[in-house]
């Protein structure tokens, strides 16, 4: 072989080497970028499968941020309505010791008391 074919070789190699060292300078640059691009995208699918059940949810229990408070308007609407022995919707009776929950009185003990001589008793009176 001759001399000039040699360091023709030689720098081909010398190329091919220099090639693969840049390559693998990029592709470690890439590599963050890649993991970044992978855990946005696996974010956007998971919010796309969130929204497809948003159904499930009811959003009426947040408070979005709009300055209107929900619990004034359900307790408005509690106001007006009374239970058989014309307590109003949720207070308790003055039959100890019922509490007036959606029409029905129910024993609620440990919120509205016991009449004098019981006591009480998780819910009920004894």
């Amino acid at each position: 072989m001759t001399k000039k074919t040699k360091d023709n070789k030689e720098k081909s190699e010398e190329e091919i080497v220099e090639e693969i060292y840049k390559e693998e300078k990029e592709t470690k640059h890439k590599k963050p970028y890649f993991t970044l691009v992978f855990l946005i995208l696996m974010l956007v699918i998971f919010d796309i499968i969130s929204f497809s059940y948003l159904g499930l949810f009811n959003l009426s229990l947040f408070n979005l941020g709009n300055g209107v408070n929900n619990s004034d308007n359900i307790q408005e609407d509690f106001d007006d309505k009374k239970c058989s022995d014309g307590t109003l919707y949720n207070n308790c009776s003055e039959d100890k010791p019922y509490y007036c929950y959606n029409g029905e009185l129910i024993k609620k003990a440990f919120t509205c008391g016991c009449p004098e001589g019981y006591e009480v008793d998780f819910q009920d009176c004894k």
